[in-house]
């Protein structure tokens, strides 16, 4: 485990840029208003050279996948100014879980576990913990579904989930960190 130099606001910074990228690929990908009928990755593949839209679908998981691990090493450096260098999401959420138990040892606070097993859902859904390295999306042998309008509308609003997962968990492990007896309600 390594000791971070930044704070844990720079590593909640970070990750947020990442998956806003991410919102902003999908954005993209949907105003630019592809057919339903048609996979979006024909469209990626065979698109016309003004099309920007072959470009976008694995930057969007990349940095989809990368917020994700900052954001879960930005939680531990929250709670104790550590953090592996690793990659591995499944490793990192392991690791993370007796770390936010061991903030909250004093307290019965089930909501905060049940945000982190909310944001595994997701993650699950679209990343394989098989990936030890980070490296699903950094190499063209990557395997890609067939993308259209609807899916990457769903992986959007994915997006907009984990980000108010990621304002919960932060704002819990913050005020507890910070020693508020009553940090009231959070959503």
């Amino acid at each position: 485990m390594k000791k971070s130099k930044q704070t844990h606001y720079e590593w909640i910074f970070y990750a947020e840029s990442f998956l806003g990228l991410a919102k902003i690929g999908c954005r993209e990908l949907i105003d630019q208003k592809y057919r339903d009928g048609n996979p979006l990755t024909e469209d990626l593949l065979y698109g016309t050279e003004e099309s920007n839209s072959r470009y976008l679908l694995i930057p969007i998981f990349f940095n989809f996948n990368h917020a994700l691990e900052l954001f879960i090493k930005g939680v531990g450096v929250n709670i104790d100014g550590n953090y592996w260098n690793e990659h591995d999401l499944d490793y990192l959420l392991k690791d993370l879980e007796p770390r936010v138990k061991n903030l909250f040892k004093n307290r019965s606070e089930n909501e905060v576990f049940q945000k982190i097993e909310e944001l595994k859902l997701i993650i699950k859904k679209y990343i394989r913990f098989e990936d030890y390295k980070n490296v699903l999306f950094r190499y063209p042998n990557s395997k890609i579904e067939n993308f259209n309008t609807t899916k990457v509308e769903e992986i959007l609003n994915d997006i907009k989930k984990i980000h108010r997962l990621f304002v919960s968990i932060r704002g819990k492990v913050n005020s507890t960190k910070l020693g508020h007896p009553n940090p009231g309600s959070w959503s």
